[in-house]
This record gives C-alpha cells, sequence and structure tokens, in this order.
C-alpha cells in the first residue's frame, strides 16, 4: 500500500486566503527542493491553533496518521499546526509511533533525533506564550475601553456610536 505525502495548512481568519496561497507555494517549492511528491493539501480555514479539537482536516490528517496512510506531512510552521504545547506534543508521539516524517519548513525541525525533538517541544512552548500573550492584550485592550465608554464591539442596544463613544439614546 502507498503510503501519501499531506501538505497541511492552517489559516486563523477565512479573510487570509493570500496565506493559504503563500503557504502551499511554500510546501510546493520545498517538496521539489527536496525530491517529495505532494499527494494532497489539507487545509483548515478560520480556526485558531489554540487546540485540535475544532480543526477538521487536521482530525482526518490525524486519523489517516493512526491508519498507517501517511508517509509525511509538510508544513511551513510549528505555529501552523500547533499553539498549544500538549497538543503539539501528542501529535508527535502519535507521528512518531507511526513512522511519519515530519517536515517543519520555516524551523527546519526534525523528529529523527532527540535534539530536534528537543526544540520542537522549545518552539511549541513559545508559540503557546505568544498566542496566551496576545490573548490577553486583546482582553486588555477590551477592559480598557468598556471601561472609558469606548466601543469594543458592536454598538450594544439601547446606545448610540458617537465618534466610537457609547452614548444611551
Amino acid at each position: 500500500e502507498c503510503r501519501m505525502n499531506i501538505g497541511y495548512i492552517r489559516v486563523s481568519t477565512d479573510q487570509q486566503e493570500n496565506s493559504v496561497i503563500s503557504q502551499k507555494e511554500m510546501i510546493e517549492n520545498y517538496s521539489k527542493l527536496n525530491g517529495i511528491t505532494v499527494d494532497d493539501y489539507f487545509i483548515d480555514f478560520g480556526i485558531s491553533g489554540k487546540n485540535t479539537i475544532k480543526r477538521e482536516k487536521y482530525l482526518e490528517l490525524m486519523t489517516m496518521v493512526k491508519s498507517g496512510k501517511v508517509n509525511s506531512i509538510i508544513t511551513t510552521s510549528l505555529s501552523r499546526w500547533s499553539r498549544n504545547t500538549l497538543d503539539l506534543l501528542k501529535s508527535v508521539e502519535i507521528l512518531k509511533r507511526n513512522n511519519v516524517n515530519f517536515e517543519v519548513i520555516k524551523e527546519q525541525v526534525s523528529l529523527n533525533t532527540p535534539m530536534g525533538e528537543f526544540f520542537v517541544s522549545i518552539l511549541g512552548s513559545i508559540y503557546t506564550l505568544e498566542r496566551q500573550l496576545t490573548s490577553e492584550r486583546t482582553k486588555d485592550v477590551i477592559q480598557n475601553k468598556k471601561k472609558s465608554g469606548k466601543i469594543y464591539s458592536r454598538t450594544p442596544f439601547g446606545f448610540d456610536n458617537e465618534n466610537g463613544n457609547l452614548v444611551e439614546n
């Protein structure tokens, strides 16, 4: 049975069509340089890297991995694969157990060496921290806007938007 080489792409919002195109081009170029034929692309649109539960294509791909149908997964960056250290480490274990090559273009890490695996876990922790800090900053900005009567989302019922300020109507 022939095992497949899969390109995995994830974008956080549906508006990132150009990101899908550039990720796909990076994977195509990398594959050509390394003599890999990409059999299929799995793309998760508008999905956060925070967890894997809602990522349909990721879950489908991991099911294929567990059933021995995947030879290698090529992705542009670890942050596209996961922004959650625990999910990342669990997926790495599954890939290793099923002899799947995991090709990460930007970070150029390999799961074939203890050092490569170590770097994957360190980078995974960094991406998790980055996601958490971004979330924290966003919450702070929203809190600040709420406190100062500024608009932080759609204009709530019973208010009007006057130059970015909430005014009771």
